[in-house]
């Protein structure tokens, strides 16, 4: 049985906690633990319940895992020990709040759904957390919303715009903080500029003080989440759908997962949560949901069929590192998936970073989208990162970051980018959009680029700068009329950036440009 330390340092004292612990299948004992801080703890064993390897059906299996997740939550947290084997599910498992889930290691415990298609509520065979952007409609009119006064970004408190009824707000609750700014989604959902989930460490009358800094300065609204009596539609057996909840200061960790779909709810939301040492042997995504909050995910790699992916609608200060990536075309092409991007930043997130990992998107052959693209989102990272394409044909660029100037969506700002590249593609680099700004390019970038360009700058006016790291091997660099105050310094492109017209040269002189040493 794995001591699961990382897992408990997120649990808080003055609670229960059980761990239940799954061998050879079902076999399973329960260990609970009953910690107080005036007192020593005190461990007592609880009856052993037993079952046989493989002896249920998928919902029969899923029936029993849930009802022992289930178990955990009614006592406050606590951790389901997986043995090995594969456990084969015929829905997502619900995982309740400072739950955590730990396998026997990625290698013997095997996650697998059932589902034969990749139905977004039905394929994933977890789910954390239950938050979706149009679920913040219903909770603009709820009895437990509070207007707040305008809260400025670094501090560590919001003001109400009344004073709180004495239990509206606790120590230890978990509050939605949404921005009273947003825009309409494709399917006409409303999309916050900011939602901060922050944990109550202090209250007055009409002061919250909470454990992290707010990310942006915004007026809004805070939703308390305890009780979770706003019911959303979801993935559930009974059709009857699911709390809106938050899964917080937990971790899954130690297993495989297999599924043709999200292995993790699209719907997901987390908060001061980890994921570590899971391999995604089948998914359409490795990584994927909204509103991941001050959590990691380490070791999280694997497989592919859609993009590596994604961290939006509002995700928050969440790191992904330590991975590997590949996109698997044969199983691509057997579930009926095509490709569509590598890892994508969008719907008013920040600061969300990937460092330290490697992407293989061999077999994106005509697909034109980007490998790294970064739509209104501030603060995006990609550091030390390492991507190839060994094929001979890609149509995308490698990165791509723009901006969509609609009220209430973020600029995409402040991003950073450092990574090396080899194979074709249709451009290195292209940036878009008036509000684009701040954004930093080096790494090296060697292939050949289809269009001819290493980079195109297009309809920019706020500052941005291709670093003096920046390598682009071949291709010329693009700077289109009307784009001003861009830094293009002290770097390589292969192509050079020689004004082949009038109208190109005074597009230079509006720009900075200086010390670029080419080939030509």
């Amino acid at each position: 049985m794995r001591d699961s330390t990382s897992s408990a340092k997120f649990l808080t004292p003055n609670r229960r906690e059980a761990a239940f612990m799954l061998a050879g299948g079902f076999g399973m004992s329960v260990l609970n633990a009953c910690r107080s801080s005036a007192a020593p703890t005190i461990w007592r064993q609880s009856p052993m319940l037993r079952a046989e390897k493989g002896a249920g059906t998928p919902s029969a299996t899923a029936d029993a895992l849930q009802s022992r997740l289930d178990a955990l939550g009614r006592e406050g947290g606590g951790t389901l020990m997986l043995g090995e084997g594969e456990f084969v599910i015929d829905r997502p498992l619900v995982v309740p709040d400072r739950v955590s889930v730990i396998g026997a290691g990625a290698d013997r415990t095997l996650l697998r759904s059932a589902v034969s298609d990749d139905n977004w509520q039905w394929a994933p065979v977890l789910m954390t957390g239950n938050f979706a952007s149009g679920y913040v409609s219903p909770i603009w009119n709820h009895p437990r919303a509070s207007r707040l006064a305008p809260v400025s970004k670094g501090d560590g408190a919001a003001q109400l715009l009344r004073p709180a009824a004495a239990g509206d707000f606790v120590p230890g609750d978990l509050v939605l903080f949404v921005s009273d700014l947003y825009y309409l989604g494709p399917d006409g959902y409303p999309i916050a500029n900011y939602l901060a989930i922050r944990r109550i460490t202090a209250t007055s009358a009409r002061l919250l003080s909470v454990d992290e800094p707010f990310f942006s300065n915004f007026k809004g609204f805070a939703y308390n989440m305890r009780g979770n009596d706003l019911v959303a539609a979801a993935a559930q057996r009974d059709g009857r759908g699911l709390p809106l909840y938050v899964w917080s200061e937990a971790e899954l960790a130690g297993f495989a997962v297999m599924t043709r779909g999200h292995w993790l709810n699209g719907n997901s939301a987390t908060y001061k949560a980890r994921f570590s040492d899971i391999m995604v042997r089948q998914a359409s995504t490795i990584w994927y949901g909204n509103t991941f909050q001050h959590s990691t995910f380490d070791n999280v790699s694997g497989s592919f069929t859609k993009k590596a992916g994604e961290l939006s609608m509002n995700s928050e200060n969440t790191v992904v590192q330590n991975w590997t990536a590949a996109f698997d075309p044969m199983a691509a092409r057997r579930v009926g998936h095509s490709a569509n991007a590598g890892i994508t930043m969008q719907e008013n997130g920040i600061a969300v970073t990937y460092r330290d990992g490697k992407l293989d998107v061999t077999g994106f052959e005509t697909k034109a989208s980007p490998i790294l693209g970064i739509n209104n989102f501030e603060r995006g990272t990609f550091e030390r990162l390492s991507i190839m394409h060994r094929g001979a044909v890609y149509t995308g660029n490698v990165v791509e970051i723009g901006t969509r100037s609609v009220a209430g969506r973020r600029p995409a700002t402040y991003a950073v980018i450092d990574v090396q590249w080899s194979g074709p593609c249709a451009r290195y680099l292209a940036i878009a959009g008036p509000e684009t700004a701040r954004c930093k390019i080096g790494g090296t970038f060697r292939g050949r680029p289809m269009t001819g360009e290493a980079f195109r700058l297009s309809d920019i006016q706020q500052p941005n700068v291709i670093a003096p790291t920046a390598f682009f091997e071949k291709g010329r660099g693009i700077i289109s009329p009307g784009v001003a105050n861009q830094e293009v310094i002290g770097c390589y492109v292969g192509g050079g950036l020689v004004p082949r017209t009038p109208l190109e040269a005074a597009v230079q002189r509006r720009n900075r440009i200086s010390a670029i040493r080419s080939s030509t």
